[in-house]
């Protein structure tokens, strides 16, 4: 007779002392990021009206890194605050909050080598920390770790500092000078008031949504029966979550590479003289219409940067987790980074039929290959992570790895070949794209075969089904 027992098992959250510890470290880790930023921004800024000596930049540019390490440290510290009470939101948080540490380092050290116009630049920033912002305000407002006030300001402060930020990448307003700074206001309140509170009372105990019931059945055979169903049942949800993850990923690799060939070697290179601003302006104005068709398909690119890191996120999970976050959230901040480079194109529109438009036209189309030049940093970093997963995974060809492996490499030296000679180099990445195509057709075509025995093994027998 087979006897089961029916066994509450309660989440445990962290101690009270713990969340105490963190609440304070938390606190500190605002302010330091606070303040490493004001005082780099400073500096920055200084340096455009002669007040600040090269030395000064690179003391600003540390300042930048320090910030960077805080928030990151910020994201991380949270964790286990905010799981028990919104596991999926403490994920998310931390994901940006990483993703704005190697944001704050990109644009660094682009500015470093590159001293260009920091505004342009700043915005990056300012987006992947708003979203951060919200989701972390949008997590202690459910939770009632911080009082309702508190939480409140943020889940209005943090959309108001979005819109701006959005508005100003598409110079509508200017979020860095004048009036339009003033939505910086209810979100820097709330980085102001949150370290302030967690240092005098720290996290309250706060409300975990829910309890799990689990079944205990004293039965040993009949215990390993539900172990068994559960295991081959896990295999299947697996298999079943990478194959559909495969034919996203795959499909929107391959959609990419369509529209990116319409926005940028038709509608942007196509129409631009290199060293001839007349010229540019010309042909830009003659064929608008495609231009800014062109600045939509880039727009679009970009979009689909972020389905393609989820959906590359759910294909190799099963190889790690924790790697596979990584190559997500380096194609994500890449993605941020592409969306204002793109916004130096949307600035042309306004310029053709102007005056003093030729050499300002090719100025912004400069910048648009400056920033994404930046950008593709990240994106080289994010394809060395997917080619060690790829190489390790056992279900992806080895050689497909390695021709990812190559292809990240050459988008690395190409950014930092073309800081280091102001984009005279022949680009490397023409030549060694190949890996990322032959990963989208495999994608389509064989990763919705794969077929996992056990998704939560590494060492698991991962096959495709022939």
């Amino acid at each position: 007779m087979i006897k089961t027992q029916l066994l509450a098992k309660q989440q445990i959250g962290p101690t009270t002392t713990s969340t105490r510890k963190t609440g304070v470290l938390v606190g500190l880790l605002f302010f330091a990021a606070t303040f490493t930023f004001a005082i780099g921004n400073a500096l920055i800024r200084s340096y455009f009206s002669s007040a600040t000596s090269h030395k000064g930049i690179l003391i600003a540019c540390l300042c930048l890194f320090g910030c960077g390490v805080a928030v990151a440290t910020n994201g991380l510290a949270m964790r286990p605050v905010l799981a028990p009470h919104a596991p999926i939101r403490s994920q998310a948080y931390r994901f940006l909050r990483l993703a704005e540490c190697l944001t704050l380092m990109a644009v660094g050290v682009y500015f470093l080598t590159g001293h260009a116009r920091w505004d342009a630049y700043v915005l990056a920033v300012y987006a992947v920390s708003g979203a951060a912002g919200l989701v972390l305000s949008s997590a202690l407002r459910t939770s009632r770790m911080v009082p309702k006030n508190l939480s409140m300001l943020g889940l209005i402060g943090y959309p108001i500092f979005l819109v701006g930020t959005v508005l100003a990448m598409f110079n509508v307003v200017d979020v860095t000078h004048g009036a339009g700074m003033l939505a910086l206001v209810p979100g820097g309140l709330f980085e102001l008031f949150l370290p302030l509170w967690l240092f005098t009372r720290g996290f309250t105990s706060g409300q975990i949504e829910g309890s799990t019931m689990t079944i205990a059945t004293l039965d040993h055979q009949s215990t390993r029966q539900a172990q068994v169903r559960s295991t081959a049942r896990n295999g299947t949800d697996a298999s079943s979550s990478v194959r559909k993850a495969s034919i996203i990923a795959g499909a929107g690799l391959l959609l990419m590479s369509v529209l990116s060939g319409i926005g940028y070697l038709v509608a942007v290179k196509g129409l631009t003289t290199p060293g001839n601003a007349t010229r540019t302006a010309e042909k830009l104005a003659a064929h608008k219409d495609l231009f800014r068709f062109g600045i939509v398909s880039l727009f679009l690119v970009a979009a689909l940067d972020v389905v393609v890191a989820w959906a590359l996120y759910r294909v190799f999970t099963p190889v790690s987790e924790a790697i596979s976050k990584l190559a997500a959230v380096l194609r994500i901040a890449y993605a941020g980074i592409f969306v204002i480079a793109i916004s130096r194109l949307v600035g042309v529109l306004g310029l053709l039929g102007t005056n003093q438009q030729p050499a300002a036209v090719l100025g912004r189309i400069n910048s648009f290959t400056n920033i994404w030049d930046a950008g593709l940093v990240l994106f080289g970093l994010h394809l060395l992570v997917i080619a060690y997963l790829a190489y390790r995974s056992g279900y992806v060809p080895k050689v497909l790895g390695v021709l990812l492996a190559v292809a990240g490499l050459g988008y690395l030296f190409d950014s930092l070949s073309a800081a280091l000679t102001h984009g005279s180099s022949t680009p490397v990445s023409s030549f060694t794209f190949v890996g990322e195509f032959l990963l989208a057709l495999w994608l389509v075509n064989f990763g919705r075969r794969v077929s996992l025995s056990d998704s939560t093994s590494l060492d698991s027998q991962i096959v495709v089904a022939r």
